[in-house]
């Protein structure tokens, strides 16, 4: 049985800075982080002062320059533009976790300077996105969410880019190299849009970006939804995304070459360039890329059925059922029919490793996806001859081709910081941010680089901007206590804790999905019972606000008052969305999906009589996951799914996008002083600055 790890490892980052947060007690706000990692995150009063630590200064920035395509009348049906490339942002390497970041004087973050925020600090962890190998099999291009790593089939690392990435979401065909691995395109997303990006590899360690492309598709949140594809040779690039045309564009004479109007996917250049086969249905067409007139066509038996071009374009390699066939391109006539060794139909994927090999793959898991059964078979395919025909089982699949080393050096930068999902996402003072996990709570200071982690693997963890809390779940009990031993909750029942406000007097518990009952510190019984499943809070220094979700699709909206322990509002509605925040004069905004037109309605609950109204209605490019105003409250940030961040004026107005991941933006915090944003996602942390 043969097993194929996937792994995690390094990378880079940067820096932010700080005062004290607004609305928060100065007893309940450390003004220095907590030290080692000890069970015990109360801050001691030594971290009250910081020592001098040496700081190095990085390089000045540079421009990345871009080169600008040529519109030319395209051979298709319909002639067609190339679609002007924008200027990619400006990338800077960030500090990483630990390590001290130069405060550079970064200015507040106003709405006309979204544009040019960049990253200065990052804690991430380098899952795999994707995987392409050069043409001549020497170098393997492996994407992560840590960057793009280079490495020779030793498993030497040639080269790592902590600026370049794919999408999270899984695409065969996000990544593209040529055939000596000095060109490589990628398909990404950039301020919200699909973007092509072709980069140029100078020498070992060095990249520039030649040319990018923005793509007309929309973000579906679907599998293999876009395309990159660059012939061996490096003269043609083949893009799409979303349900936009597949174009083909010429990178020596800057003019499109091709428009096919269909959102095809199954595209595959022959090895020396010639030949550009695309599957529409059953029909599979060849172009000839000299001179791309009216395509040759054959029609194959399904319309999935997998196919190959050989390095000369001499031969073309289909399978079906328990059956491989062999044509000869110039005349698409079959050469050549073979059974596989145990005549057992299968689903291929198939290569030509060169003129004489033809390998295929094949892969099948079992019902519960615990366990998949690996085919690899060899044919020599003018013979027809069987060479190889290999079977094992795995639990984990190996992102990498077959006999490549198993285990590469990806480096992990998030210097154990906790990544995944966040019960706290906040910042404490004006540059500690506090990061709350399941069962890690860190208070990081980005400037000097000093973090402190409480880490309880066992209980789940929650915290006040100052203590760490675990919940204790034993047989019809619940406790939430201190590290101390303190009880801050002691319910009668097997429940889950929810939410903690900022300064540990109020928990939210979920009461099996039947009600959300809110309790004051100590106190044995709830002071508010909301009937529904719990779905999002949100706080001021006062005020508690959260949301249920009822099994008619209603939703009931509670606010409630810290002070007096009562409920002030409530108030009911259909299709709210998750996220919620609160201003710091207690008005509430919420999300709502409009059915009709595909619009997301902004709502607010103003005091003093929170009645619920419509503000807005806005157009995102995909689902809205989070949301937070800034702490000067003159923009008013939503993380969406796609990984862009969209930044609006106070009076939703204005309106600006940036880049924070390639996967889904989890959680957002502003800084008290405006200069830092914070964004996490599944992978890890980022902190963005305004570059002077």
């Amino acid at each position: 049985m043969k097993k194929a790890p996937f792994f995690l490892l390094s990378m880079f980052f940067l820096l932010a800075a700080c005062q004290t947060v607004p609305g928060v007690a100065p007893e309940s706000v450390p003004t220095a982080l907590p030290a080692s990692e000890t069970p015990n995150p109360e801050i001691p009063p030594e971290y009250l002062t910081q020592a001098a630590l040496p700081r190095t200064i990085p390089p000045s920035p540079t421009d990345i320059a871009t080169e600008t395509p040529i519109p030319t009348i395209t051979p298709s049906i319909t002639p067609t533009a190339t679609p002007s490339p924008t200027r990619t942002p400006r990338v800077f390497a960030p500090a990483g976790a630990g390590t001290p970041v130069i405060d550079f004087g970064f200015p507040a973050i106003q709405i006309e300077s979204v544009p040019r925020l960049l990253p200065i600090w990052q804690a991430m962890q380098p899952v795999i996105r994707q995987t392409a190998l050069s043409g001549d099999g020497q170098k393997l291009f492996v994407s992560t969410a840590n960057g793009l790593f280079v490495f020779d089939s030793t498993g030497a690392r040639l080269a790592y880019w902590r600026d370049v990435f794919t999408t999270s979401l899984p695409c065969s065909t996000c990544l593209s190299v040529n055939r000596d691995g000095s060109l490589f395109a990628v398909l990404t997303r950039n301020a919200g849009r699909w973007e092509a990006q072709v980069y140029e590899v100078r020498d070992v360690q060095a990249k520039s970006l030649r040319l990018s492309i923005p793509l007309e598709g929309n973000y579906r949140e679907t599998e293999n939804e876009g395309l990159v594809l660059l012939s061996p040779d490096g003269v043609f690039l083949a893009y799409a995304a979303g349900e936009a045309p597949v174009r083909v564009f010429n990178l020596n004479t800057g003019r499109q070459v091709l428009t096919i109007a269909k959102p095809l996917r199954n595209l595959q250049f022959s090895g020396d360039g010639s030949r550009l086969a695309v599957r529409d249905g059953r029909n599979l067409l060849l172009y000839d890329t000299q001179t791309w007139d009216k395509p040759t066509t054959l029609l194959l038996p399904a319309n999935d059925t997998p196919f190959a071009l050989s390095g000369d374009s001499r031969l073309l390699a289909i399978t079906f059922g328990n059956r491989l066939r062999i044509y000869q391109i110039q005349d698409l006539k079959p050469t050549r029919e073979v059974t596989v060794p145990d005549g057992k139909a299968r689903r291929w994927q198939l290569s030509f490793v060169n003129e004489t090999l033809l390998r295929g793959i094949s892969v099948a898991w079992n019902v519960k996806r615990t366990l998949a059964t690996v085919v690899i078979a060899e044919w020599e395919p003018l013979s027809g001859q069987n060479l190889r025909f290999e079977t094992f089982e795995t639990a984990t699949l190996s992102p990498f081709p077959p006999d490549w080393p198993s285990e590469l050096p990806l480096e992990d930068s998030s210097n154990g910081l906790g990544v995944g999902e966040y019960h706290a996402f906040r910042y404490i003072t004006s540059e500690m941010l506090l990061i709350g996990t399941p069962h890690k709570v860190c208070w990081v200071k980005i400037l000097s680089g000093e973090q402190n982690c409480v880490t309880d693997p066992e209980n789940l963890l929650f915290t006040t901007d100052t203590i760490a809390l675990k919940e204790i779940v034993q047989e019809k009990r619940t406790l939430l206590q201190t590290w101390r031993g303190e009880t801050i909750l002691d319910v009668f029942g097997d429940y889950r804790v929810r939410a903690v406000d900022r300064i540990g007097e109020w928990v939210l518990i979920d009461v099996r999905g039947a009600a959300a009952d809110l309790y004051a510190k100590g106190r044995p019984r709830a002071s508010e019972s909301v009937g529904g499943a719990f779905q999002a809070f949100a706080e001021t220094r006062t005020l508690f606000a959260y949301t249920t979700q009822q099994k008619n699709k209603t939703f009931v909206i509670t606010i409630f008052d810290k002070t007096t322990g009562k409920t002030i509002a409530q108030q009911k509605d259909v299709f709210l969305l998750s996220p919620l925040t609160m201003s710091r004069q207690g008005t509430l905004l919420l999300l709502k999906r409009d059915l009709d037109k595909g619009l997301t309605i902004v709502l607010s609950m103003a005091p003093p009589r929170y009645t619920l109204r419509e503000v807005k209605r806005l157009a995102f490019e995909a689902e809205v996951l989070a949301m937070v105003y800034s702490t000067q409250e003159n923009l008013l940030a939503f993380a969406l799914s796609d990984g862009s961040v969209v930044v609006y004026s106070s009076d939703l107005e204005l309106r600006e996008v940036f880049q924070a991941f390639d996967s889904p933006v989890t959680a957002l915090a502003f800084s008290p002083d405006d200069r830092f944003l914070a964004a996490a996602s599944a992978e890890g942390i980022r902190v963005f600055a305004v570059r002077p």
